[in-house]
């Protein structure tokens, strides 16, 4: 579409430099390993044989960190993206860094606020020298560390964003991290399910930070206009609600937002990443296969179709079926549409916007 493109750049790793287990297929034979079992297999994936091994990185580790970082800018430039994002938080590299959870160096990379932001600070210099002055380098990182002793606090944030601003960064991304392994964490952080549940991180940044600030974490299209107006912060990055919906901001744009399928928060999406499935979207059944037409029914002459049931499946092929020019007819034996998504709104009130969007689209036809 018309909107910018930013290119993320990141280094895919955790904060060891380490052998890991061979891609995945599909088998259950991995979960019912025990963990001596499996560190077998990460054993088998050593150069050697002799199993991972890991030392704290030094100068030329670090200096080789920095160049892939500068080579993935540079790659994300010429192919002709708008901008650069380095990630700097969620428990990777940059991120291991700036936590003084993680952070237990005793050279000029930890330590002080300063000097654990120091790769931070180096990376993005770096970046800057090889893509020139006038090309944006958009910076994410954590204002605060949730169920983490000892980790990254509003603070800690706000002394390296200002390091970041210095170094040459032209925004930030206010995010934030946490234990995913205690309670709720995942969905406190990063994964917010709180509406607007980083929006106090943002507004603290906008009020420190010379550069535009970026909010993100479940925030809805009033909150993000209402903030934006305020002053609270300049702009607003959406996950959740693009995979739901990837027209988005050409439908705000054109004064379509109740034409804005929305996102219901359930997950689906994030958890493939734990059982290492490709992505998709429990609303936006296309995402993921846009590249396939056998899932959209053909244009062709216009047929009189009957679909029977009408759950949030049968209301969606109602409605693509629709459009693509067929005549047809949806039947229920309920006096409601929704089905059984209808009365699990009553319990989760996502589940109901869903329901009435599909019942708007249809009406409109």
């Amino acid at each position: 579409h018309s909107g910018k493109v930013s290119q993320e750049d990141i280094v895919a790793g955790r904060p060891m430099w380490i052998p890991h287990p061979l891609e995945k297929h599909p088998s259950d034979m991995l979960g019912v390993l025990t963990p001596e079992e499996l560190g077998n297999f990460i054993k088998m994936a050593g150069p050697d044989g002799k199993g991972p091994r890991f030392h704290v990185m030094t100068k030329d580790d670090i200096q080789a960190l920095i160049q892939q970082f500068v080579n993935a800018a540079r790659l994300a430039q010429k192919a002709g993206f708008d901008a650069v994002q380095l990630h700097a938080g969620h428990g990777y590299i940059i991120s291991s860094f700036l936590s003084p959870a993680v952070n237990k160096r005793e050279d000029e990379y930890g330590g002080t606020r300063e000097n654990r932001a120091r790769l931070l600070v180096e990376i993005i210099q770096a970046v800057r020298a090889e893509v020139g002055n006038d090309y944006p380098i958009l910076v994410r990182m954590d204002a605060n560390e949730y169920r983490i002793d000892g980790g990254i606090t509003p603070d800690d944030f706000i002394v390296s964003a200002k390091l970041a601003e210095q170094a040459g960064a032209n925004a930030i991304d206010v995010s934030a991290y946490g234990n995913v392994a205690k309670s709720i964490a995942f969905t406190e952080a990063p994964l917010v399910h709180e509406p607007g549940g980083f929006v106090s991180f943002a507004k603290k940044a906008r009020a420190a930070l010379s550069i535009p600030v970026i909010a993100v974490g479940r925030i809805e299209l009033d909150e993000a206009e209402r903030g934006i107006a305020a002053g609270d912060f300049d702009l607003v990055a959406m996950g959740r609600k693009l995979l739901a919906d990837p027209g988005l901001p050409g439908k705000v744009m054109a004064d379509k937002s109740a034409d804005i399928r929305p996102c219901i928060y359930c997950y689906i999406c994030v958890s493939q990443i734990f059982i290492n499935q490709p992505l998709m979207c429990a609303v936006n059944p296309r995402l993921g296969q846009e590249y396939r037409d056998d899932l959209i029914a053909s244009a062709g002459p216009g047929k009189k179709i009957i679909v029977i049931g009408s759950g949030p499946g049968g209301m969606e092929a109602a409605r693509v079926l629709a459009e693509r020019g067929h005549q047809v007819s949806l039947w229920e034996k309920d006096k409601d549409a929704g089905g059984t998504a209808r009365i699990a709104a009553l319990a989760y009130e996502p589940n109901g916007r869903l329901i009435r969007w599909l019942r708007d689209q249809l009406q409109a036809l």
